[in-house]
């Protein structure tokens, strides 16, 4: 059989990217005779280049994939493959795998996988081949004959080191933007995440398995250093890697094996995810010392409650700051992750995710509008309060998806738009002692949301930035008396 993926990862930050998930069913069909091919859409095109574009690949079965963001791009591909092509359609990913009802309702999909794919995908190709049945395959939802059959979700792959190695050729690896622009290599160690923020899938999806237990899994370290090796020779251009791992160092002692080995086999610079909540004297050491140089933690936001009652992140203030303190005490670089436009969200807990960036000193703060997807605990909480405003965005960087009375749109887009001047303008005043702080604080407080009306705070942007701009050239000589004071002390 031949399989054609159409991927779209178009309005994404850095689009023409890798996905490991992809590949992964793509070296999957290969070790099991199949030919897969790859149509990578990363901006528009309409329906007439699209159908062109499909003919070339001459395929027997389409298989879509995508984040939830880009699901109606999907579905309008998937109709122009309908009216253009007499081939199954399937729906593959975390959309479909929480949403399957939705998804075959449209009548664009044939056939929904939930869940991991690896399996399913092969059984699939190799029962089409053979002209067999269909209905009956684990982790499959198969629409015939007016009638859907509604499988079981089978066990999580445990044995992760059993599947073959990335098909990194069908996405002409070369060509993509972690390549060009970036000279690194993409991969992840293992599968799962064990918390449960409300406002990621993970916590929906675990439950589906009947080994949820197992949902954390690693591939062992010698095979994920071969994987590395692998790459790295089909692509000596490169120059780093990047684990894309929601959390790297989540199990030490694997993570201990992994440092000594990839310093001793690898030796490149990597970059990593990772969660405050792991990072400690030990593990801060262990990643400058294999070669980590760039580590991108989550903020999320600053303000306790919502970080805690609304996010149920699990950090504490003290803990985030240690973590960014460690990574710069043993010369890692930083990003931090934030999100605003939550439910609950005020303009003052907007501040104080501001604040907090500026207390951590991440060395580049990435900032998010909050955008619920299907099967997460805050997507209930948002249509139980009626707070969706049925926008569609492809990417989180356009826009607020919810309609709050706590907080204008307005005051969101403020926000969003002088993340980084704002947290620049903290940065300075957490420099004096805390009573000039807080006098410094609540002025700023006073102009930006209570002294005007809440519809013009945008204007007040540049009148902030030349305000700290004057400040920082009068209190200059002040703020070196004061630190010759207190380093005599």
């Amino acid at each position: 059989m031949k399989l054609t993926f159409v991927y779209t990862d178009m309005g994404i930050d850095n689009a023409r990217k890798f996905n490991q998930g992809v590949a992964q069913l793509s070296s999957c069909l290969k070790q099991a005779g199949h030919k897969t091919s790859l149509v990578h859409i990363f901006e528009e095109i309409n329906q007439e280049d699209y159908v062109k574009l499909i003919h070339t690949h001459s395929p027997d079965i389409i298989a879509f994939s995508s984040i939830s963001n880009l699901y109606p791009k999907i579905k309008q591909f998937a109709a122009w493959t309908k009216n253009n092509f007499d081939v199954p359609i399937i729906y593959g990913g975390p959309h479909p795998t929480l949403v399957p009802d939705g998804c075959m309702n449209t009548g664009l999909f044939d056939i929904i996988c939930r869940g991991e794919g690896e399996q399913a995908l092969v059984e699939l190709c190799n029962a089409l081949e053979k002209r067999e049945k269909i209905t009956e395959i684990k982790n499959l939802w198969v629409k015939t004959d007016n009638r859907i059959y509604k499988n079981p979700i089978r066990p999580l792959i445990e044995d992760l080191d059993s599947l073959p190695s990335l098909d990194y050729e069908l996405f002409n690896y070369e060509t993509l933007a972690d390549a060009t622009h970036f000279k690194r290599l993409v991969i992840m160690v293992g599968r799962g995440c064990p918390y449960n923020c409300t406002y990621c899938c993970n916590h929906a999806v675990r439950e589906l398995y009947p080994n949820k237990k197992r949902y954390v899994r690693f591939r062992s370290v010698d095979k994920v250093i071969s994987e590395i090796e692998y790459g790295l020779n089909k692509y000596p251009f490169l120059k780093e890697v990047r684990f894309f791992d929601d959390t790297l160092t989540i199990k030490k002692s694997w993570f201990s094996e992994f440092a000594e080995k990839y310093k001793e086999k690898i030796g490149l610079p990597y970059s990593a995810n990772d969660r405050v909540n792991h990072i400690n004297e030990d593990i801060a050491e262990l990643l400058r010392d294999s070669g980590c140089y760039f580590v991108e933690l989550g903020i999320e936001s600053g303000n306790e409650r919502i970080r805690e009652e609304v996010m149920q992140r699990g950090t504490s203030e003290e803990r985030i700051i240690n973590a960014f303190d460690l990574c710069r005490k043993y010369g890692i670089k930083t990003s931090a992750f934030n999100i605003i436009g939550v439910p609950g969200e005020t303009f003052g807990s907007t501040l104080d995710t501001i604040k907090l960036n500026a207390r951590a000193k991440p060395d580049w703060s990435y900032i998010f509008y909050f955008h619920p997807y299907i099967g997460t605990r805050l997507y209930d909480l948002c249509v139980e309060k009626r707070l969706l405003t049925n926008k569609t965005f492809k990417t989180i960087y356009e826009g607020p998806a919810l309609n709050l009375e706590s907080i204008t749109e307005q005051e969101t887009n403020f926000a969003f738009n002088f993340f980084r001047p704002l947290i620049k303008l903290y940065k300075f005043y957490y420099r004096f002692p805390r009573p000039v702080f807080n006098c410094l604080d609540k002025v700023t407080v006073g102009l930006l949301s209570q002294r005007f009306p809440r519809t013009t705070v945008v204007t007040l942007m540049p009148y902030c930035i030349m305000y700290y701009e004057v400040l920082k050239m009068l209190m200059k000589a002040p703020l070196k008396a004061f630190r010759k004071i207190k380093g005599s002390n």
